[in-house]
């Protein structure tokens, strides 16, 4: 199904981040990728014949009828939430960016607020 593109992409930013992530069905790929990195698996047979149901968005076992989908198993599961808003969580969760983040805003106002004041004392 999808492109071995990204074996576990890690975007460094929110712009990178929203690059990679844009759409449900780059979410539902980057999954599958993580779940099935050689292709589908049944989780019940191990048999690598199956298919998928599209209305339903589950994966079928040939072998057992077996039904998964990619966020069985998941925090994502039977949500109904988008895909790309459960990431953007996982993203702002991840400690070190939420640390660079604010290390960021805290630097930017310190800025602002030093050519807030060099432009008040200029212009009384």
């Amino acid at each position: 199904m999808p492109s071995n593109r990204s074996k576990h992409l890690k975007p460094q930013s929110l712009i990178q981040f929203q690059q990679y992530f844009s759409t449900e069905e780059v979410c539902v790929k980057y999954l599958y990728q993580i779940r099935w990195p050689n292709g589908w698996v049944c989780p019940k047979c191990q048999s690598k014949k199956g298919y998928y149901i599209e209305h339903r968005h589950v994966y079928e076992c040939s072998e057992c009828h077996y039904q998964a989908s990619v966020t069985a198993g998941a925090i994502f599961h039977k949500t109904r939430t988008p895909l790309h808003i459960w990431f953007l969580a996982v993203f702002f969760s991840d400690y070190r960016y939420t640390w660079f983040f604010f290390a960021r805003i805290k630097k930017d106002a310190w800025r602002f607020s030093e050519k807030g004041l060099a432009t008040a004392s200029k212009n009384p």
